[in-house]
């Protein structure tokens, strides 16, 4: 017996108002995963998409289509703007066995994958695309359509591949953010430096303070925020370092010399593995600075990333403010933060021990999130839960946010034996993995009251 895992089998954006009539309907395709597609297939898939959303259409308007179930497959159904649809198609995981007469037969696994989650995915994809280039209709209206197909292609074709080898899971639905853990005199050093930096460089704006891949101190507001650390999340490797694709970067051979935005971020991003450098920024040995651009609100910014031994100060610039200088300004905020960093991340250092102990020491595998300020714990992700089980606490995730009445608990005995609770309260959501064995659903009640005690300084309200 062999199994195969879910894998993201088809990713494409369309509109049909670009394509209105049989003769040119194939224009209605703005961008489609994989790249080697005929047109035909693209036609096929694309105009499958379309006949089940004006097919819900006719029941209600308020509520668009999101997902379709087949028995190989899962469609993921997303309209970001007015008109423009994205739909990531999955193939389900497959287990393959040879009969007793020797044949091959693969049982497709329908029930594994989930809509939230898959639905998150989505998402996060359509707000890094914005976050990097703008509103699609933006660019429509202000460009053409076909620099619109150039930057979809650019971007996803390269950002996609950080999605293939990945198993998705609740972390996606919420789309949280990790905050590490710090005393109130590290945040106070780190707050200084910060405060130091901006009034230095007055020219910094929207100052960023990570170590790894958690958050310390951010300017950013939340939506940014949050949208920012997922894709730094997706590009980096497990000990923090940007990593982005391991293939090679897809650059833009277009015509328009307007559209230099269409760099972003892929092509102008710089990978060292140790020492201080610009993941954005001048990159070494260079006096050429390439910079990607985010949109925040209604402004545009060029991003800079500094990275030096764990530690990333990401913030923007207006662009106005270069004048051709971008370089020899940034080597001199190098120059001023490298010492200041260096005295910060031997703090940090020493508090990594602490900051991991609480989660795991703890007996328990959870996830927790709050809606308030976005702030994201989890171990249920680290390896050792058996996907059986992550898609048990998915499931409690499903039921608890789709009953009409107000359920705040609910508590499930696996068939595998482990328990799992979700605790729904004021904004904030928790969902444990008890592996131990319990006699009853009160032992296991007081137990995640402990829980609550020791991890969250009961913040998390019953």
């Amino acid at each position: 017996m062999s199994s195969a895992p879910a894998v993201l089998e088809r990713f494409f954006v369309y509109n049909p108002r670009f394509g209105p009539k049989e003769d040119n309907e194939e224009q209605k395709i703005l961008y489609h995963y994989p790249r080697t597609a005929s047109l035909d297939e693209q036609m096929s898939h694309v105009g499958l998409s379309e006949a089940m959303t004006r097919f819900t259409e006719t029941f209600t308007s308020d509520y668009p289509c999101e997902s379709l179930h087949t028995k190989h497959s899962r469609y993921t159904y997303l309209q970001p703007e007015e008109g423009y649809w994205m739909v990531m198609m999955m193939r389900n995981p497959r287990v393959s066995s040879t009969s007793g007469d020797g044949k091959l037969v693969v049982v497709s696994r329908e029930d594994e994958l989930s809509d939230p989650v898959l639905r998150g995915v989505i998402e996060e994809l359509y707000g890094a695309f914005r976050l990097f280039n703008g509103d699609m209709e933006r660019i429509v209206q202000t460009s053409s359509v076909e620099t619109l197909r150039r930057r979809l292609d650019l971007f996803y074709s390269n950002m996609l591949r950080l999605y293939e080898a990945r198993s998705f899971s609740l972390v996606d639905t919420f789309a949280g953010v990790r905050f590490f853990p710090v005393d109130r005199t590290t945040y106070l050093s780190i707050q200084s430096f910060c405060n130091l930096l901006l009034e230095t460089f007055p020219w910094i704006s929207n100052l960023t303070f990570m170590y790894e891949t958690a958050v310390i101190y951010s300017a950013l507001d939340q939506k940014t925020l949050r949208t920012l650390f997922q894709f730094l999340r997706r590009a980096s490797n497990p000990k923090g370092s940007l990593c982005a694709v391991t293939s090679p970067i897809l650059v833009d051979h277009g015509d328009d010399s307007q559209d230099t935005n269409a760099l972003s971020p892929f092509a102008s991003l710089h990978l060292q593995s140790e020492g201080s450098f610009f993941a954005y920024g001048p990159a070494a040995g260079s006096e050429s600075t390439t910079l990607p651009s985010i949109h925040i609100e209604d402004k545009v910014y060029d991003l800079v990333i500094y990275e030096q031994d764990g530690v990333r100060v990401a913030f923007t610039v207006d662009p106005r403010h270069w004048d051709g200088e971008s370089h020899a300004d940034l080597q001199r905020v190098a120059a001023f933060a490298e010492p200041e960093v260096k005295a910060l991340q031997r703090l940090l250092v020493h508090l990594r021990p602490k900051a991991d102990s609480g989660a795991k020491d703890s007996g328990f595998k959870f996830f927790y999130f709050n809606q308030c300020n976005l702030a994201l714990k989890d171990t249920l992700s680290d390896k050792g839960v058996p996907r059986s089980v992550m898609r048990d606490v998915e499931s409690l995730y499903e039921r608890i946010h789709s009953m009409k009445e107000d359920v705040r608990e609910l508590t499930v005995h696996t068939a595998s034996d482990p328990w799992v609770v979700a605790r729904k309260a004021n904004g904030r959501e928790l969902y444990v993995v008890l592996d131990r064995k319990y006699g009853s659903a009160l032992e296991v009640d007081d137990e995640i009251n402990r829980l609550t005690r020791e991890l969250f300084s009961n913040v998390f309200m019953q």
